[in-house]
């Protein structure tokens, strides 16, 4: 009844031997989460980390960023209060829209995971590009989130601010930090939070 990740992937390897699949052994299983583990972890701190650095040479940013927390979180700059369970249990990062965008900025402007490789199963059509089956395809975060043409002539600059007021031309598949679709990172939710509990 767990939702845990070892939890999860224990149910679908059940289902998948009730109807009748081999199932995955327990190594399998046992490397899908410390891949989960490996991967979100190491990700978040490389995030976290660029992070730290932006904000380090955008001392304008680091201060209204320090203000927002400290209006919403104020416990947190108390030395008494810092680690007090009944103000931790009540604070929710998810609250301080400023650090969402902060967050979301650096993640487009720097992604810890700059490209990912893919293997097209049939052929297709990439616009006017024939694509056959069992090409391998870069998918390069680092460049698409700085395309100009969906993030407008700002696209080389850290600016948070940019996420209040998308241009047009910007589409959901112009932030690939996360990939996007059924193949998309299934620990963006948890790396986003993760990553703005941190910085608090």
């Amino acid at each position: 009844k767990h939702k845990d990740i070892i939890a999860l992937i224990s149910k679908d390897n059940l289902k998948m031997k009730e109807a009748g699949e081999e199932g995955l052994s327990f190594e399998t299983m046992r490397d899908q989460v410390m891949t989960f583990l490996g991967a979100g972890h190491d990700t978040t701190a490389t995030g976290v980390a660029w992070t730290l650095h932006l904000l380090s040479t955008h001392p304008e940013i680091q201060s209204r960023l320090r203000e927002e927390v400290k209006q919403h979180l104020p416990f947190l700059f108390n030395p008494t209060k810092r680690y007090d369970a009944v103000e931790l249990a009540k604070a929710d990062a998810d609250q301080l829209p400023y650090l969402d965008n902060v967050c979301r900025e650096s993640l487009r402007y720097i992604p810890p995971i700059p490209m990912t490789v893919r293997q097209s199963l049939a052929d297709d059509m990439l616009g006017e590009y024939k694509v056959p089956a069992g090409t391998v395809i870069y998918v390069l975060a680092n460049a698409i989130n700085r395309l100009p043409m969906y993030w407008g002539p700002t696209a080389d600059q850290f600016d948070p601010e940019r996420w209040d007021h998308l241009p047009e031309t910007y589409t959901t598949n112009a932030f690939m930090t996360f990939l996007q679709g059924p193949r998309g990172c299934v620990g963006r939710k948890f790396a986003e939070t993760e990553m703005k509990v941190i910085l608090c």
